[in-house]
Parts: structure tokens; C-alpha cells; sequence
């Protein structure tokens, strides 16, 4: 079971209307049967889906030049300020830190991409 909301959250990530209803609904569960299997793992539905988008919305500003703005939409946040709010309540910094951050070092070299052996 939890494998599979895993994978419909990942396949979800961009539907603004994505939470526990629309998850027990496109399961065939109850609401009450996800948060039980949520809170097997330690977390709630509602935290997992904001952790898988701010995870993904992270992977994209350090692997894509996409706008921030095209990265909110894609990622399931409401606009660029919300998925600001976001990122400055979670990592303290805006994603347009972020990104900076992640791409150049204090001296001004660039990074890596993730994955890569440099």
C-alpha cells in the first residue's frame, strides 16, 4: 500500500488539488487507511507531499534552467510565491538562492551536477 500512494504522490506532484481525499479517492481507500499508512513511516500525507515537491522542485533548479515560476507549476505549488514561502520556511533561503547556492561555490567555481564524477 505504501509503495503505491508513494508512486501516485511522485506521478501527482504537479495537481494543485493533490491530498489525503484525492489519494483515498484514486486508491480505493479510505482518507483514515492513508494517514494509517502514513503514520507507519513517521509522517503525514500532507508532509509527504510537501517533502516529494520540495524535493523535485530542488532536483530541478539545480538541473534545469527552467524559470522558478515554470518549476511551481510543475512541482504542484500555487505560483512562485507560494513555493517561496515554502522554501524560505523549510531551507531558509529562496529558491532563487537556491539555485545560486547549488551552481557556484564562494569562490565563484561552478559545482557539479548531481551524479556527476568531477
Amino acid at each position: 500500500m505504501l509503495v503505491s500512494l508513494k508512486s501516485r504522490v511522485s506521478g501527482s506532484l504537479d495537481d494543485l488539488g493533490l491530498d489525503v481525499r484525492s489519494l483515498a479517492r484514486a486508491e480505493g481507500i479510505s482518507p483514515r487507511t492513508v494517514r494509517n499508512v502514513f503514520d507507519e513511516i513517521g509522517t503525514t500525507p500532507a508532509r509527504y507531499i510537501r517533502q516529494a515537491r520540495m524535493t523535485r522542485a530542488q532536483r530541478l533548479l539545480r538541473s534545469t534552467n527552467l524559470r522558478i515560476a515554470d518549476i511551481a507549476a510543475l512541482t504542484g505549488f500555487a505560483d512562485h510565491s507560494t513555493m517561496t514561502r515554502v522554501f524560505r520556511r523549510d531551507l531558509g533561503r529562496s529558491p532563487r538562492d537556491y539555485r545560486d547556492a547549488y551552481r557556484t561555490d564562494d569562490y565563484g567555481a561552478s559545482l557539479p551536477e548531481p551524479g556527476s564524477k568531477s
